[in-house]
Order: C-alpha cells, then sequence, then structure tokens
C-alpha cells in the first residue's frame, strides 16, 4: 500500500485534516528525510479532496 492509498483510506474513514497533518510530520520525524517524498504525495491527495467539487 502506498502513502496515496493510505491517505485516501484515512479521509475516506473519517480522519479530519489536522489528524492527517499530524501523521504527516510523525512519518517525516520517524524515518527523515526519505519519508518528505511520500509525504508530497499524501499532501497532494489532501489537497485534492479539500478542493470544492
Amino acid at each position: 500500500m502506498n502513502s496515496t492509498t493510505s491517505t485516501m483510506q484515512t479521509i475516506d474513514g473519517g480522519a479530519s485534516d489536522d489528524e492527517i497533518l499530524e501523521a504527516i510530520g510523525v512519518e517525516i520525524k520517524m524515518a527523515g528525510g526519505p519519508a518528505t517524498a511520500s509525504a508530497r504525495f499524501a499532501m497532494n491527495v489532501l489537497e485534492y479532496y479539500q478542493q470544492p467539487k
């Protein structure tokens, strides 16, 4: 499973934006620089779902 799928499932599960951003921050703190690559995709998904439909 990749960060895009995980983020979509988290949003569908009812997590708030703040909860998702906190999880992304923890991921970066725990994994360091390489985690910023997957965090970028997670942020893109979050941004996409925030757009008015």
